[in-house]
């Protein structure tokens, strides 16, 4: 049990003929989710991928990658998702931290390719560089179904690269237990079904664009994957796939707003919006409310390491729209001064959490992971004050701001210029009401604009990676179609 692996399973026995999810003019039922993912799957564990293996990507938001997702989960592996936006030289450096890669995918002698897997660029394509789509069609296969992994529930399945605390990257392990209870809690609040559509823009390598998706195959539900968050084609979306759950950043409502024909689109089927990682004023609320016509809306806060923090729930949105809500259903939320105790209501403080939905641990990095996680309790880097009604109200500081600027305003030092106060050299106010939420130079809970990751692994011959990866493909994909995404092994 808990085992996410296991989701597109049992969804494939009952509901295989319903859409998983759609990805541009590609659709993906359950069972085709179910057998892609165990062809590939198969295919990487005669390359030796198994329990503990760590398999990096690097691919835009396509069709392949819930596959192999999916591929590397059932296997016990852990998926390691590498930035897409990445250069060859980032992509290098994070190459010459890991042991041996083992298969790279798509042009074979791009820079980045090569950075990925450990060649040269220019020099011919080697055994480790397997495409999405091989020069030749797939042949029918006899469906085969993977045995049970020996992983447990608790052991980790991704390892995503945040900032933390320190600005520097460091991988963040979370369990299968973790996000199964993640998505399990996520129905409860925010009343999801298998008859909900979600959309997600988040790019896969970022954390909001595998927890969003999985929680709506939990439920067996189908979402949207855009390969991009372009205004026009976010509302044509919505009203060609009938979205129920639209959860975008400030600045995407924003561009949504400014179509100039948006009250063209048939946005009627939206009966929740989400919104978060950054705050709202509630004049903000109001127009994304009123033009896309969805009275009921979310406002989340949590991040990579601490999981969902708090939610804002519709009846309040309007009334406490720059806040980020009272704390998620089981989950602790404390704030702490710089020695770690508890400070008084009105303070500042930092902001702790502890619940079941937090990361294992910093791969590789006990150190910083002793500093984050004290006691059972996530310790954020987001300052707070909680109000009367301990509802959180959320702002930063300026962007790349050090953790010793977040200590200089916590109990015991001179909180004369901290967030919020009058007289704050940065001009903000911490309003009537809520927690303000003070960032120390991480970004955490919204998507990264780098994302360090690593992979190492065994070599060995990559024919069967790529034949898998043909299969897992789409019925119809032309023959030597272009690709744009890596796939790289290790142990």
């Amino acid at each position: 049990m808990m085992r996410l692996g296991d989701i597109v399973r049992r969804h494939a026995v009952v509901r295989g003929g319903k859409t998983a999810y759609v990805v541009g003019t590609d659709r993906v039922t359950y069972a085709d989710f179910h057998e892609r993912s165990n062809r590939l799957a198969h295919a990487l564990a005669r390359l030796g991928v198994a329990r503990g293996t760590r398999l990096a990507i690097m691919a835009p938001n396509r069709v392949e990658y819930p596959i192999v997702y999916f591929a590397v989960l059932k296997l016990g592996a852990i998926v390691v998702p590498v930035n897409a936006r990445f250069t060859a030289a980032e992509v290098a450096a994070v190459r010459s931290s890991t042991p041996r890669p083992t298969c790279s995918s798509s042009r074979p002698n791009s820079r980045r390719s090569s950075a990925i897997s450990g060649r040269r660029a220019g020099s011919p394509p080697c055994a480790t560089c397997c495409p999405w789509t091989s020069s030749r069609r797939s042949r029918p296969r006899r469906r085969r179904t993977t045995s049970r992994p020996r992983s447990t529930r608790r052991d980790p399945h991704v390892m995503l690269y945040t900032s933390g605390t320190t600005g520097s990257p460091k991988g963040t392990l979370v369990s299968h237990r973790t996000y199964w209870l993640q998505a399990t809690t996520s129905h409860l609040q925010l009343g999801f079904s298998e008859d909900d559509v979600g959309l997600s823009m988040f790019p896969m390598f970022h954390m909001g664009g595998w927890s969003l998706p999985l929680g709506f195959w939990h439920t067996g539900a189908t979402v949207v994957i855009m390969p991009k968050a372009e205004p026009r084609a976010i509302l044509e979306t919505i009203a060609r796939e009938r979205v129920t759950y639209l959860y975008a950043v400030p600045t995407v409502y924003a561009s949504l707003l400014a179509v100039p024909d948006l009250d063209a689109f048939d946005l009627g089927s939206l009966r929740l919006l989400g919104g978060g990682t950054a705050p709202m004023t509630a004049a903000q609320v109001h127009a994304i409310r009123t033009r896309l016509g969805c009275e009921r809306m979310v406002i989340l806060y949590g991040s990579t390491e601490a999981g969902p923090v708090s939610v804002l729930r519709p009846p309040d949105v309007a009334r406490k729209a720059e806040t980020v809500g009272r704390p998620y259903l089981d989950v602790d939320v404390r704030l702490v001064d710089e020695d770690g105790r508890p400070v008084a209501r009105g303070e500042v403080g930092e902001i702790t959490v502890r619940s079941e939905f937090t990361m294992l641990g910093y791969w590789r990095n006990p150190e910083e992971t002793a500093r984050t996680v004290r006691d059972g309790w996530v310790h954020t880097g987001d300052l707070g004050v909680f109000d009367d009604e301990g509802v959180p109200r959320r702002r930063r500081p300026p962007e790349g701001s050090h953790p010793e600027r977040r200590r200089e305003h916590l109990p015991g030092r001179d909180r004369a210029r901290a967030p919020g106060a009058r007289g704050d050299p940065r001009g903000r106010r911490r309003g009537r009401a809520g927690l303000a939420l003070g960032r120390s130079g991480r970004r955490g809970d919204r998507p990264m604009r780098r994302r360090d990751a690593h992979a190492g692994g065994r070599r060995g011959t990559c024919a069967d990676a790529a034949r898998g990866l043909q299969e897992a493909a789409p019925r119809g994909v032309p023959a030597g179609a272009p690709s744009h995404g890596r796939v790289a092994a290790g142990a």
